[in-house]
């Protein structure tokens, strides 16, 4: 037999049952605290249902603490859409920031490729060997910055230069040509369109072999050389000049 509100004739829940009840007809008997914490419960329940549809709210999410529908979710959309947004610009902003850099290294990088120091012997060293393709030295500046001492150095003479050699007033001193060959001097080929100036050197050529245009500056000249002393001895079989 099931348990009827007597002033609506409608069935109670099993769970509601008065306090006391014994479990008759498929009811559960609660103990009284039970019954009373049931009650308010349900109280709880039927309040929350009638407060969440009016604020527009998903009962079921708010009582998990979910985002609502409606609200929620454009809110998660939108914190998406934001964080999407500042990531764009940040990834924009880094690119930004590289190809700056990337354009600073370039002018740095160009500003080297165009004007060379050279301060010690090692540099100068560096720089004659450099210069085994007239490429390498096109459309540079050289400029010396002191007196460049080479005795006792393997030093060979530069092989072809294209670009200017800017003595500024120094000195290269103690360099020794012994080895065979011809076109022979400091540089071997000034091409066209380079330029040797304001530098003086000083030394020995004494090349074995043929022994032809052998120079002091320049073994053969087709640039421009200007204030500039050689100060040495030369010996050559044919054309053989201080400059």
């Amino acid at each position: 037999m099931r348990h009827r509100d007597r002033k609506s004739n409608r069935e109670a829940s099993p769970l509601l049952a008065a306090p006391g009840q014994g479990r008759k007809g498929g009811h559960i008997s609660l103990p009284p605290h039970v019954h009373k914490k049931c009650r308010q419960g349900a109280a709880v329940l039927l309040a929350t249902a009638l407060i969440l549809p009016m604020s527009g709210g998903n009962p079921g999410a708010a009582v998990y603490g979910a985002p609502q529908a409606g609200t929620g979710e454009e809110a998660v959309q939108e914190t998406g859409e934001l964080a999407e947004t500042e990531a764009g610009a940040d990834q924009r902003g880094e690119q930004a920031k590289a190809a700056s850099e990337a354009g600073g290294a370039g002018e740095q990088e160009s500003s080297s490729q165009g004007e060379v120091r050279i301060a010690a012997a090692e540099e100068f060293l560096e720089f004659a060997g450099n210069c085994v393709a007239e490429s390498y030295s096109k459309g540079k500046t050289f400029i010396l910055d002191t007196d460049i001492n080479l005795q006792g150095a393997d030093f060979s003479p530069i092989p072809v230069f294209a670009g200017t050699f800017e003595g500024n007033g120094h000195g290269i001193i103690g360099f020794s040509v012994t080895g065979a060959g011809s076109n022979l001097g400091l540089f071997r080929y000034v091409q066209e369109g380079a330029a040797v100036r304001n530098l003086t050197v000083q030394g020995t050529l004494k090349p074995s072999g043929s022994r032809k245009n052998i120079g002091g500056i320049a073994g053969v000249n087709r640039g421009l050389i200007e204030q500039c002393v050689f100060k040495g001895e030369i010996m050559a079989q044919e054309a053989g000049g201080g400059i």
